[in-house]
């Protein structure tokens, strides 16, 4: 068996797309090694701009590594690397470390979906390899729990192959049906104890893409709609705090149990 992917490299600003869609809630040079091999198990480094190629059988995986990680490791700050992932959903804990406490952004191309990882992003001390493939359409959750929080609205349920924290934010950029183009997207998390918590929202765009912040896996429900379901929050004002509903009123002459 193979393992191939393309990787890209750039020193473009980072900029965060997407971000200005989001409700308001709390998602150049390359280094060359200058080295071939006509074998099948090779890989290729061009210059400027440079597209690294490789096809390594899955004994020689840690070749692949060295690769991304010395793309890491050469990059200055505000680059990203930009790998373009074929056969493989998993990055290996020492990629990760390379990637640690650096303001660049490892971008996990797996198709019809991306994974962005910016080094500043990274907190555990004991990082561990992450599986980051996403299955859409799922029936994990029951659906009297989804109907609980999608209520008439339209949802699609989600589930990460890693299962537990990340002990890192990773951003992920989901291909949606384009008939929900222009909604916002709201997303649960299906805890342990059987209910439905929010995590995070944003909106899809013009081209089908939903972009949300992920620190942790397991089974999510994603539910579309034009109107606000942000849940219930403290916000600050004016350096008063105040607690708001979820249709953006504020309690008045009423006591109101918070959890």
């Amino acid at each position: 068996n193979k393992v191939s992917f393309t990787a890209r490299y750039s020193t473009d600003s980072v900029n965060k797309p997407g971000t200005d869609d989001k409700p308001s809630t709390n998602p150049g040079d390359s280094s060359s090694d200058d080295s071939s091999d006509d074998s099948d198990d090779s890989d290729t480094i061009e210059d400027s701009n440079s597209v690294i190629t490789e096809s390594i059988s899955n004994t020689s995986s840690a070749i692949t590594e060295k690769q991304i990680i010395n793309q890491i490791q050469s990059k200055p700050e505000n680059g990203k690397v930009i790998v373009d992932m074929v056969n493989s959903t998993k990055i290996s804990a020492e990629v990760l470390n390379a990637l640690k406490n650096k303001n660049m952004d490892l971008v996990l191309d797996m198709g019809n979906y991306t994974w962005t990882i910016n080094g500043k992003d990274l907190w555990s001390t004991d990082l561990k390899e992450i599986d980051f493939g996403v299955k859409a359409g799922t029936v994990n959750v029951p659906q009297e729990i989804v109907d609980s929080v999608a209520k008439e609205n339209p949802s699609m349920q989600i589930q990460l192959n890693h299962m537990g924290s990340f002990g890192l934010k990773a951003e992920l950029s989901i291909k949606i049906d384009k008939t929900h183009v222009g909604k916002n997207g709201y997303l649960y998390y299906y805890d342990s104890k059987g209910r439905m918590k929010f995590v995070d929202a944003g909106k899809v765009d013009e081209n089908g893409i939903l972009q949300l912040d992920f620190t942790h896996a397991s089974d999510y429900v994603l539910v579309f709609s034009t109107k606000d379901m942000l849940p219930e929050k403290w916000i600050q004002a004016d350096r008063k705090w105040s607690y708001q509903n979820a249709d953006g009123s504020n309690p008045f002459l009423e006591w109101k149990w918070i959890n």
